[in-house]
């Protein structure tokens, strides 16, 4: 409260430091005028003189006048670099807000492309642990049916062919359970911790 009564008078003051100028130096006039008598002398002694007078009266005035804006106008430019102060740090601040979002922006997107990548390796090897399951599956069928006389191949045709898929799945099998593992590592560790 005390600064707002503080900034309406100086303003106050500047608006009108000039006419407080020309009413002082009107009444200084005045005043000689009233005492000395109002004519206008011929006599250059007489107007040093009123000079003189005029210039002690007006010129403290003015001097103290000009001091006091020049002081207005410092307490102004300290507080407009003050203010100057807070917007820059509160400017700093935010830079290093936005920078930290941005890195974990950049952290949580890196983090789902590595996802979206696992993602995808683990979709192909699970659709070629398919292909195998359902190719062992056959082979399985075509065996039974070889032992009941039903299937063109030979037994050992079938169970070498059997084998042979049976290892391949297996070794899709041991695969989809790595990157099933690595994904749990990486991305839910305590569902890990829990799991042993």
């Amino acid at each position: 409260m005390a600064r707002i009564a503080s900034n309406s008078t100086q303003n106050f003051i500047q608006r009108y430091a000039v006419i407080v100028v020309a009413v002082m130096m009107s009444m200084s006039i005045g005043i000689y005028v009233f005492n000395f008598s109002g004519n206008l002398s011929d006599d250059q002694d007489t107007w040093g003189q009123f000079g003189d007078f005029l210039g002690g009266v007006v010129n403290p005035i003015v001097g103290f006048m000009t001091i006091w804006l020049l002081t207005i106008s410092l307490k102004q430019s300290l507080d407009a670099l003050q203010q100057s102060r807070e917007e820059l740090e509160l400017t700093r601040d935010a830079v290093v807000d936005a920078r930290k979002m941005q890195e974990a922006t950049e952290n949580a997107l890196k983090k789902q492309i590595a996802i979206a990548e696992h993602a995808r390796d683990i979709d192909v090897v699970l659709s070629i642990w398919k292909s195998l399951d359902e190719k062992y599956t056959l082979l399985g069928q075509e065996y039974k049916k070889h032992k009941t006389g039903a299937s063109s191949k030979t037994g050992f045709d079938v169970l070498v062919e059997w084998n042979k898929v049976k290892s391949e799945r297996d070794l899709y099998e041991k695969i989809l359970s790595v990157e099933k593992s690595r994904l749990i590592n990486m991305y839910m560790p305590e569902c890990n911790t829990n799991s042993n």
